[in-house]
């Protein structure tokens, strides 16, 4: 978590990050260069520069949360990968990796929620409050 933190990510917001990942996925040739970025679903998803800063503060910690959680499967994945070529197995191994659930859970609805189950006890827009 700290390690994600420190490289402040997240800083600018997810419109700004989704717009540097579409512009990155272009450079690496993963979308077409002409490509065009659908416009930010503002009727869904509050633009970054409406929320509080509680808001912000609440929604960059969970998105650094579960790049943690990416970041250390990859580095678990890399593991296994490293000991099956450490064994001289690699190119007679398939090794098939499912990671998550299309990212995040559709139950933390466009807030997130610290509780799986207050979904399914239909609290789907749980407010952010300070403490």
């Amino acid at each position: 978590m700290d390690k994600i933190s420190a490289m402040h990510l997240f800083d600018d917001g997810y419109e700004k990050l989704r717009e540097r990942i579409f512009e990155n996925q272009k450079k690496l040739g993963v979308v077409p260069k002409d490509a065009k970025l659908a416009p930010w679903p503002a009727d869904m998803l509050k633009p970054w520069d409406q929320l509080t800063a509680e808001e912000q503060k609440l929604f960059i910690r969970q998105v650094e949360v579960f790049a943690a959680y990416a970041a250390y499967s990859d580095q678990e994945i890399g593991r296994v990968i490293q000991a099956f070529e450490d064994l001289g197995k690699l190119d007679n191994t398939l090794i098939v990796y499912i990671n998550g659930d299309n990212g995040t859970s559709a139950e933390g609805g466009p807030l997130g929620t610290p509780n799986e189950v207050a979904w399914f006890n239909g609290i789907n827009m749980m407010p952010v409050r300070s403490r």
